[in-house]
């Protein structure tokens, strides 16, 4: 009887060890724990196991020049007036009002 660890039995069946620990937890590849960590299974049993079947819904393909689906993107918002003072930029001053006039 030709034993291998999960480690091994994952590169044989194309998954990773969290996948041949959890076929084993659901009785659907039979196995032994040694210890509390190390699983060990059967070489033969790992060789004839079929993975399961993805259940559900199939996806459906999207059509031609359809939109992705997700989150539309939001417009950018323009400024309100006077955003430049809030912001702390001084803003600019027309010649003849009281605020602080360039110098020529």
């Amino acid at each position: 009887m030709d034993e291998i660890t999960a480690e091994e039995a994952a590169t044989i069946l194309g998954v990773t060890a969290i996948h041949v620990a959890w076929y084993y937890r659901r009785g659907l590849l039979p196995g032994r724990r040694m210890g509390r960590r190390l699983l060990v299974f059967n070489r033969a049993d790992v060789e004839s196991f079929e993975k399961p079947k993805k259940t559900g819904r199939p996806r459906k393909e999207p059509k031609p020049g359809a939109i992705k689906p997700g989150r539309p993107k939001k417009p950018e918002a323009k400024e309100p007036a006077g955003s430049e003072k809030r912001r702390g930029k001084a803003a600019e001053t027309k010649p003849g009002s009281k605020g602080k006039q360039k110098k020529s």
